[in-house]
């Protein structure tokens, strides 16, 4: 049995010397292949008996081993042959385009099978040679015939099947998983082809390292490490000293606090201490602090207070100023 190249079945009656194609979900029959009820004409072949091993080989093409146990009817003697056809549906014929039969005549009257492999080539189980005092023989040939290796069992093993097969599931490749190791992932997708790649680059990267970097829109730095162990500072310490300047804000309490993002609205403390004073003034009328409670830029998008833009500051006793701070 196989799944056709439209997705419905293909079923190998062997007793029928008939190829059934069956309508996978309504269980109706497309068309019978060879035995009495044949809906094809043999176009350059005589039709196969006691067949093995259908498969689908896409567009209407199919391999079979053709045991052959009728064959002395059409060619004199009885021989067992790999087998591959052409189908056309509309017309209605079978045609065969290539076959193989071992140079030594073999022929296996049950059991027995056919591959084509991805290279090409065929795999051939001559599966049942009792008759002939020989084990199985399983032989591959390219598409010139030519038999590129063969198997002989001892007299008296018989080999229902056999499949090739590429055990080499994927080429080795490798990944640092950040703490210094390197992995293979399994599906041939690493960074690193070869492991002395993948190790040396991966002990340069399990010590941090830091660089710094600016926000967007320019309005401050931070440090950050590349994961490459190529940072330009090797603590963080190190680089927040470099990188980040001191900075101060209002609290909104009319007290200037230090911030260590180096994003604080001024450079200098002074600076800080007076525009915070200024701000937090007492309204003895309605007896609050008057706070800023947002900034807004000349596009109506909240902001941090920038030098030299000119800002809106909404204060919460509901006044609004236009203001620019100069460094």
């Amino acid at each position: 049995m196989d799944i056709d190249f439209d997705g419905h079945f293909l079923i190998s009656c062997r007793g029928l010397d008939e190829i059934t194609k069956i309508h996978r979900f309504t269980g109706d029959i497309i068309w019978r292949w060879g035995g009495t009820q044949n809906d094809f004409t043999f176009v350059n072949d005589y039709p196969f008996t006691h067949q093995h091993s259908i498969r689908s080989l896409g567009a209407n093409r199919y391999l079979m081993y053709d045991n052959g146990n009728h064959s002395d009817q059409y060619i004199g003697v009885k021989l067992s042959r790999a087998v591959e056809y052409e189908l056309d549906t509309v017309l209605m014929t079978a045609t065969k385009v290539w076959e193989f039969v071992h140079p030594d005549s073999l022929y296996s009257p049950s059991i027995s099978s056919a591959q084509r492999l991805p290279n090409g080539n065929t795999l051939i189980d001559f599966g049942n040679l009792q008759w002939l005092g020989m084990g199985s023989v399983v032989t591959e040939v390219d598409s010139n015939n030519q038999i590129v290796f063969q198997l002989e069992y001892q007299n008296g093993g018989n080999l229902y099947r056999a499949y090739k097969f590429d055990w080499f599931f994927h080429t080795p490749s490798w990944d640092c998983d950040g703490q210094g190791n390197c992995i293979d992932p399994g599906n041939g997708q690493g960074q690193y082809s070869s492991f002395i790649a993948c190790d040396t680059t991966c002990l340069s990267t399990s010590n941090p390292t830091w660089d710094c970097v600016t926000y967007v829109g320019n309005v401050g730095n931070y440090c950050y490490d590349p994961g490459n162990g190529l940072g330009s500072y090797m603590s963080l310490s190190a680089c927040e000293n470099a990188c980040i300047p001191p900075s101060w804000d209002c609290d909104g309490q009319g007290v200037c606090i230090s911030r260590d993002d180096g994003m604080g609205m001024f450079f200098d403390s002074t600076q800080c201490v007076s525009y915070c004073e200024s701000i937090s003034i007492v309204s003895e009328q309605h007896n609050f602090k008057q706070q800023v409670v947002k900034i807004i830029n000349m596009l109506g998008q909240e902001t941090i207070p920038i030098f030299d833009v000119p800002l809106f500051y909404f204060y919460n006793d509901g006044r609004v100023e236009k203001k620019i701070f100069k460094k």
